[in-house]
């Protein structure tokens, strides 16, 4: 990455966001784009450990994989997002 201002606006433009934690994640976040966290099981951080919220990013939905296979963690990923993106006004202020 080299223009932290385009992708700011990239990320800006999306309807949501699906990523691990990196700089997208917390960019995403940051902006108020809805945003779905995917945590592994061995990953060391400031994320919340239980729950599916956090309070740094109101938008934010925090997936831990929790032993299961990633499969099954991107089937609920998938319906997250559809959630998501079907009903906006439930957590993004696009309409």
């Amino acid at each position: 990455m080299v223009d932290m201002d385009r992708f700011a606006a990239q990320i800006a433009a999306l309807d949501a966001v699906v990523t691990i934690s990196n700089t997208a994640a917390h960019l995403s976040g940051a902006l108020g784009v809805p945003t779905i966290f995917l945590i592994d099981d061995n990953f060391q951080t400031a994320w919340p450990v239980t729950g599916d919220r956090t309070p740094w990013y109101p938008k934010g939905i925090v997936i831990h994989k929790e032993g299961r296979t990633w499969p099954v963690v991107l089937d609920e990923v998938g319906r997250r997002l559809s959630s998501i993106l079907t009903a906006p006004s439930t957590l993004s202020g696009k309409n």
